[in-house]
């Protein structure tokens, strides 16, 4: 979905989301800190948070995406059984934009380019369902 005059694959929903994130590594090398911070806005392709770690545009990240109700969009969720069950939406992405905001806080932007399709599917579904309310 995309807007006149936008270049995005993904309609962006403005967002406050808890996020987990964690330069992604290969078991064995050294260990990088999970760092906690929250999304400025969020798409089924990608997300803008605000950290107080900086990346370098290429690295690879691994994210928690902690967005209460995403659940309730997955194609295996029954009209009775849905629950929010707190679980995360787990990705890795690709860091494409890094911003200096001043008092050691940076913007990120990340693009996914691991996560499984189902969970894509339903924040897509999220995403599109709250995009509409506002």
């Amino acid at each position: 979905m995309t807007n006149s005059g936008e270049k995005r694959k993904y309609v962006r929903l403005k967002a406050n989301h808890l996020t987990r994130h964690i330069k992604f590594q290969i078991p064995g090398m050294d260990i990088y800190p999970t760092n906690n911070a929250e999304s400025k806005d969020i798409s089924a392709g990608g997300i803008l948070f605000t950290s107080s770690h900086a990346y370098l545009v290429g690295d690879v990240v691994r994210m928690e995406l902690h967005i209460p109700g995403w659940e309730k969009y997955a194609a295996q969720s029954s009209e009775e059984g849905r629950q929010e069950s707190k679980l995360p939406v787990l990705v890795l992405a690709k860091v494409v934009r890094v911003e200096a905001l001043g008092s050691g806080k940076f913007d990120i932007g990340v693009a996914f380019v691991g996560i499984d399709d189902g969970q894509q599917h339903a924040l897509s579904k999220y995403i599109t369902q709250h995009y509409l309310k506002t």
